[in-house]
């Protein structure tokens, strides 16, 4: 039996069950309900305070006593907050039953995608403890107040702030700049979240947007991985973003431009060559597994696993009779094509495609192995749009990568200092992955012919998905200074440049011009020598580079500055152009060693260049400092002007011949356990060191994990650390 009190009542909602009895007799079936205590508040914007709808519960302490003996306790997530949410009204105010004890009150909004979640999607253990500690709280909400009621306390008063999420705007144009109306769109709020509410956020707008200007929600860092979908099918544009690449909230709103659509073509048969015109193709971002019925063309219906477009885009596209297809999609990156219906295929999957292009999968039988397919015909629709307008679009004749990607080509000219095609040049990719340690086996991607020429197809593999704008190619011969060109500059065949850089490459042309050339520099060795405190030169020190940072042309500016009374670091790092650190240092520039009398030379680094390195060796600290290719006087000066901090020391800047006493160090050993067990916890990551032992970046350089029995040992901290 399901007891149901009048909202005006403090009782929670209970299901009793009615004892057996072997005769037809009336039951006598007396029922006590326990009164509760009202909670009263009111539900406010946390920016505006004004009042929000939604929904609210209370769910009671799985340890509260109170709880354990009521009359609605009950496992079967029956009660007690999973089917009690109380609407607020209007204006945000609510009154709700509780008990005594401790207990939290959960609120899902009316508007709950347009709110923060407690927890956040990421925060899976927080949600599973919430679990573990209220009774029946098993999906997060809008805000959560722990209350705790007081024996003999007949109503409690709480107000409820909910945090509404940051919002960007966006202002849709055509690739004239003019605005668009009247499109629709997918993304604009967190997608399907998983609140009580039931609603939810669907991926695309029901309606079309009748504004050139719209506000987007990106939502937590998990929901912002959904991409951004525009689609105007009257005039055939479109385009696709990740809501990442939005960036942080302001007032300026971030311009997106609706670009001719994509057209794949094709067709498909069976083995037997005959077509296959059963089931439909649905295009989107990324894959995913959806179990259900799907019909069969006997009129029956199968049950089955299929791969999905995790967000698909607005339309699907029909077989003919004879298996050929047209399918016309929004342009953007990482697309998948799936055959969904009888047939369950992954056309292709992580696909970019650029702005007025012809994809021709061809003829593909789907029993085949999908290595055998025929290889995608990619080339530019005829279009009336201005070429310079187009910078993502890909030329006729592009190749495509067994990714399905078109490959970027990377093609320009390396010159020796006196101007003459520089041959044997090793040319590599340079970017900054998190987490990745320094490489001394990286090869090269490309090697210059005599004519001093080079061509690079596709990305490094291992790129993680680094964006072209944080890449840089760097040339190096042996006997001559590096020299280096943000990669956008290299790029020829315009397939990686999306129109969210395309004004980053015109400030890059702007600055080293619009010709793909390189021309090394004079070297400038680095020549030093590393002593004890006692004056000892100390052998097997390890010395690397850790960065690079250039100027426009030479240090004399720099120089200049430092001559200041009022220089610090952040002054003199104002007369440097560029900074160029990765993972890949050690294969361009090896680390030195020094030898039995403490020295060391570093090559290949050039003239005027200012360079962090990094000394590490047995027994001594591990610390970075600066040096600067060029002859000169040692310069020291505060890290900030006017503050002065024990921990940061002044930042010293050696010329490109010194000598460097270290510190020695003390090792540090211990473990790592887990503090109720006991039991060791393997894997846990260490850092440590002062401010001169971390790069700019804040990367520790003295880090170690704990071994299986949770024992972890740091080398290179000194005594004063």
């Amino acid at each position: 039996m399901d007891f149901r009190p009048s909202p005006d009542q403090p009782y929670f909602r209970c299901d009793l069950t009615v004892p057996k009895t072997s005769t037809l007799e009336p039951i006598d079936f007396n029922v006590e309900l326990t009164r509760g205590v009202w909670i009263e508040g009111r539900v406010r914007d946390a920016k505006s305070k004004k009042g929000v709808r939604g929904m609210v519960a209370y769910y009671p302490n799985r340890n509260n006593p109170e709880a354990k003996k009521h009359e609605a306790w009950d496992e079967g997530l029956r009660s007690m907050g999973y089917d009690e949410l109380a609407p607020t009204d209007d204006e945000g105010r609510f009154r709700i039953p509780s008990m005594t004890g401790s207990g939290v009150v959960r609120v899902v909004l009316e508007e709950d995608s347009e709110y923060e979640m407690v927890p956040s999607l990421e925060a899976e253990r927080a949600m599973q403890s919430l679990n573990e500690k209220y009774y029946h709280i098993s999906m997060p909400g809008n805000a959560m107040v722990e209350v705790d009621i007081e024996r003999g306390e007949t109503s409690k008063a709480i107000d409820i702030e909910v945090k509404p999420l940051p919002s960007r705007s966006l202002h849709v144009v055509d690739i004239d700049g003019k605005d668009v109306t009247l499109y629709s769109m997918a993304g604009r709020l967190p997608k399907n979240r998983p609140t009580l509410s039931g609603r939810g956020a669907s991926y695309w707008d029901q309606n079309r947007v009748d504004s050139a200007v719209v506000k987007v929600l990106p939502g937590s860092e998990l929901e912002q991985k959904r991409p951004l979908m525009f689609f105007h099918p009257t005039r055939n544009l479109g385009a696709m973003l990740p809501v990442r690449s939005l960036g942080q909230e302001t007032d300026q709103p971030y311009r997106v431009t609706l670009q001719p659509c994509v057209t794949m073509t094709g067709k498909l048969v069976d083995k037997e060559g005959k077509p296959i015109n059963q089931g439909m193709l649905f295009a989107g971002a990324g894959v995913i597994e959806l179990h259900g019925m799907f019909p069969l063309a006997n009129g029956g219906h199968s049950m089955t696993t299929t791969m999905y477009p995790e967000f698909g885009v607005l339309t699907r596209a029909s077989l003919k009779s004879d298996g050929s297809f047209e399918y016309v999609v929004p342009p953007g990156i990482d697309y998948s094509l799936c055959l969904i219906g009888e047939h369950n295929i992954v056309l292709f999957q992580d696909r970019e495609l650029s702005p007025g292009q012809k994809v021709d999968l061809g003829t593909i039988d789907i029993s085949d192995d999908p290595k055998n397919w025929p290889k995608p015909k990619v080339t530019k629709r005829e279009s009336s749009i201005r070429s310079e307008t187009l910078v993502n679009a890909t030329a006729p004749g592009v190749e495509v990568s067994p990714s399905g990607h078109a490959s970027p080509l990377f093609q320009g000219k390396v010159f020796l200092p006196n101007g003459k095609p520089a041959e044997g040049v090793s040319l590599y990719f340079v970017y900054h992955q998190n987490g990745k340690l320094p490489d001394s086996t990286v090869r090269p991607a490309a090697t210059t012919d005599a004519a001093g020429q080079f061509e690079i197809r596709g990305l490094p593999v291992d790129n993680a998905g680094t964006p072209l704008e944080y890449m840089s190619i760097v040339a190096r011969k042996p006997g001559y200074g590096l020299v280096h060109r943000p990669a956008l500059l290299l790029e020829s065949n315009g397939v990686a440049i999306s129109p969210q850089i395309a004004e980053g490459l015109k400030r890059v042309r702007e600055r080293f011009g619009a010709e793909r050339e390189l021309r090394l520099v004079e070297d400038m060795p680095l020549v030093g020598r590393v002593l004890s405190t006692e004056g000892k030169p100390i052998s097997n020190v390890r010395v690397s580079v850790a960065s690079l940072s250039f100027c426009e042309s030479n240090l004399d500016a720099w120089e200049v500055a430092a001559t200041d009374p009022k220089a610090d670091y952040y002054s003199l790092n104002a007369h440097l152009q560029d900074v160029m650190n990765g993972f890949q240092m050690p294969s361009i520039i090896p680390d030195a060693l020094t030898d039995q009398e403490g020295h060391f030379t570093l090559q290949g680094i050039g003239r005027d260049r200012i360079v962090d390195l990094i000394v590490s060796g047995p027994n001594i600290e591990t610390m970075t400092f600066h040096a600067r290719t060029r002859q000169g006087k040692t310069v020291r000066v505060p890290h900030q002007f006017g503050m002065k901090r024990e921990e940061i020391p002044d930042e010293v800047f050696y010329p490109s011949s010194f000598e460097l006493v270290v510190l020695p160090s003390v090792p540090i050993e211990g473990r790592v356990v887990d503090a109720v067990s006991g039991l060791p916890l393997p894997g846990i990551t260490i850092t440590a060191g002062r401010e001169v032992t971390f790069s700019r970046s804040g990367k520790p350089h003295i880090a170690t994990n704990t071994d299986k029995d949770g024992r972890y040992r740091l080398d290179g901290l000194s005594g004063s650390s």
